[in-house]
């Protein structure tokens, strides 16, 4: 009976090691089929959709227990650069450090789909391949999850547990925006069986979001910046009616890409209206932020810009005039250095003059009358419009040179010449040049209006004296700041800087400088908007018109803003990308810039951007600021006239006093006759009393 026992327990037991034998026989070659199924796999995708980039390996150690990865026989021939990695979740947790690469893809085993998000944070650039250890069932379910729409090219492998194949795979990815509630839906793309697809050129890495959001709701922070983005007030209401460049932007690519889009102000509070829109989008409060904002190197580090489509940029803003006032018509026509050689040439001519006057050179410096002569005599062959007396001879050693000079222009003032003309008046022919272009300068002046040079450029600002000022927010305070540059120039021209808190103020500031000249930095476009809205040129006196520097002083991209890695940022840049091909963003600029002038000429606001060169051509009479010139010179020539008058006067009540002083004092010096003095005078005459002064009688009538 014992051996009966011991044989039974010998035989099951053979029976046992046989059967361990040849499971592990069939799970080692199962496990051989899996490993070598997997690596074709792994290889024919790396090779036809990782070309060019980084691969990223990433082990998870609890699938390494299970299924020992043999990374040699995995990447024995692969030609791409390779990082490989171990992650450990059995202490829990933890966010991997991550690798700054310009192009990355991963190829991830995990055992618990979950801790993708620990691993690799939100993508949606890189493509990532997970090789799992769950079920087909529990892949779905996390396909559904919100975590899998943190990544836009995912792709899941899942093993079929086949009694036919042991090396099949299953091949998932997801249907982002399935609904208008935003949700996902697993997709199978294909099976691994026997080393190939099932599905011939299947995509594994499809386009997603082909047919746009399906509805989904967009929020949007819009900070108020005309004309980027406009809040008009509704009547009787709270709500606003947000309208301006952006806006009809967002709207449009709403109805292309298929979603909804809400507008609202920013929802938490910051020290301007554009970094409280930022906020809302990095706290995840709102889905997008628009308000024309700048494209900048710490914009991009924490969030998602689209591509601009609005170029901006820092213009100054200044007082200029329309047209120079008319009353410098008199001396317009003619620059400085012109009046200067013309003066110079008249008093000149004085010199060869006076060699066939009644005048020397030493005689007129003698006698400043003879001077006075002389220049009217010139400037009366200068106006030909009055004739003054002739100080010229008929005879002398510059007989013939003063002819070739002034003959022609003498026989027309003075017939009583008798000598016939026979040469060339030259003074005669320079003086009617002269002439014809002043007048006809004058006209033209008058009728038409000239141009002031308007101030363009940071070194002009700083040569004229001008103070500059700028916003104190969004930036601005920092990008243009004396401490932030080291160009002298612009040290020197930001050293007083003044920093406003809106810019209507400093556009307020700017109109209003009559006695220190002021210019405001801001956005151009910002600028334009406001002084055709807000400000109304005087054009009778064409003394307020602002003018906006053509000169771009810094350069600025305009962008939208999404969260970081967003799944809206790579449709919306193709759709501002379309936009700007096509023309659609250009015509959402004219109709805003058309709204904008077709308020401004019915408000009577400026119209034109900068100083128009445009000339406007109408029939009108004289006006008196156009002959206001004519009327100041009379004017001073009044004034002038009064001013030698009451000097004349002074001088000629002075000398009449001192002259009866002189009287006074000798008639009270003189010893006059007695009566027997008298008597004597007349009987021995006047020289018996020859120290007296004698004073005829006057007659009596």
């Amino acid at each position: 009976m014992r051996f009966l026992v011991s044989w039974s327990f010998l035989v099951l037991l053979q029976l046992t090691v046989s059967l361990n034998q040849r499971h592990f026989r069939k799970l080692s070659k199962s496990h051989e089929a899996r490993t070598e199924s997997l690596t074709i796999l792994l290889r024919t995708i790396a090779n036809d959709y990782f070309s060019n980039c980084t691969l990223n390996v990433i082990y998870d150690s609890a699938y390494e227990l299970i299924y020992p990865i043999n990374f040699s026989l995995y990447f024995k021939d692969n030609s791409l650069p390779i990082i490989q990695e171990t992650v450990d979740f059995s202490s829990g947790g933890r966010v991997r450090e991550k690798i700054v690469e310009k192009c990355t893809n991963y190829f991830v085993f995990l055992g618990d789909l979950q801790a993708i998000k620990y691993i690799v944070a939100q993508d949606t650039k890189s493509k990532i391949v997970i090789i799992s250890t769950e079920t087909p069932w529990e892949v779905k379910d996390f396909l559904k999850s919100h975590l899998s729409k943190n990544y836009l090219n995912l792709l899941i492998m899942a093993y079929s547990a086949s009694s036919r194949n042991d090396g099949s795979y299953l091949l998932y990815t997801h249907k982002l925006y399935a609904e208008g509630s935003g949700s996902t839906q697993p997709m199978l793309l294909s099976s691994w069986i026997n080393n190939n697809l099932t599905i011939r050129d299947v995509n594994l890495f499809p386009e997603k979001l082909t047919k746009g959001f399906m509805g989904h709701r967009l929020l949007v922070s819009a900070a108020e910046n005309p004309p980027f983005t406009i809040k008009k007030p509704l009547l009787g209401s709270d709500d606003s009616n947000w309208d301006g460049i952006e806006i009809r932007l967002l709207k449009l690519s709403a109805k292309y890409l298929n979603f909804t889009i809400e507008f609202t102000d920013a929802r938490t509070s910051a020290y301007s209206p554009i970094d409280a829109v930022k906020r809302d989008v990095l706290l995840g409060l709102t889905s997008a932020a628009v308000g024309g904002i700048y494209l900048t190197q710490e914009l991009s580090e924490s969030f998602d810009a689209t591509i601009p489509h609005v170029e901006d940029c820092a213009a100054f803003i200044s007082l200029a005039s329309t047209a120079i006032p008319k009353y410098r018509a008199i001396l317009g026509p003619f620059q400085l250095s012109v009046w200067l050689l013309l003066c110079a040439a008249y008093f000149v001519l004085i010199i060869p003059l006076s060699f066939n006057s009644n005048y020397t050179i030493l005689s007129l410096f003698k006698h400043p009358s003879g001077l006075n002569n002389m220049f009217w005599f010139v400037f009366s062959t200068y106006t030909n419009s009055f004739v003054v007396e002739n100080p010229l001879l008929n005879y002398g050693i510059a007989k013939n040179s003063i002819t070739i000079l002034l003959e022609t222009i003498l026989q027309s003032h003075y017939h009583y010449f008798k000598k016939s003309i026979k040469f060339l008046g030259i003074y005669w022919i320079f003086t009617i040049i002269v002439t014809a272009c002043y007048t006809g300068s004058i006209v033209a002046f008058i009728t038409l209006p000239v141009y002031p040079s308007a101030i363009e450029s940071a070194a002009e600002f700083l040569a004229y004296r001008y103070r500059i000022g700028t916003l104190d927010h969004n930036g601005w305070e920092n990008w243009f700041n004396v401490n932030t540059t080291d160009d002298p120039l612009l040290q020197s021209l930001f050293r007083k800087m003044e920093y406003l808190p809106t810019l209507l103020e400093g556009v307020h500031n700017a109109s209003r400088a009559y006695f220190w000249p002021y210019a405001f930095l801001a956005s151009k476009t910002s600028l334009e908007y406001i002084i055709q809205t807000d400000f109304a040129p005087t054009w009778s006196t064409k003394r307020t018109l602002m003018h906006v520097s053509d000169e771009c002083f810094v350069r600025y991209n305009v962008v939208q803003l999404f969260p970081a890695k967003s799944l809206y940022t790579k449709s919306m840049n193709g759709f501002v990308a379309r936009a700007t091909e096509t023309g659609l963003l250009n015509k959402i600029i004219n109709d805003i810039e058309w709204e904008m002038q077709r308020v401004a000429m019915m408000t009577k606001k400026q119209i034109t951007k900068s100083i128009s060169k445009k000339i406007k051509v109408e029939d009108r009479e004289l006006t008196v600021e156009d002959t206001q010139g004519m009327f100041l010179i009379l004017g001073s020539g009044f004034l002038m006239a009064m001013l030698a008058l009451a000097f004349e006067s002074l001088y000629s009540y002075f000398k009449k006093r001192n002259i009866k002083k002189d009287s006074v004092s000798e008639m009270e010096g003189t010893d006059w006759m007695t009566e027997s003095q008298v008597m004597g005078s007349w009987i021995y005459g006047k020289d018996a009393f020859p120290g007296i002064r004698w004073r005829p009688a006057r007659r009596s009538v």
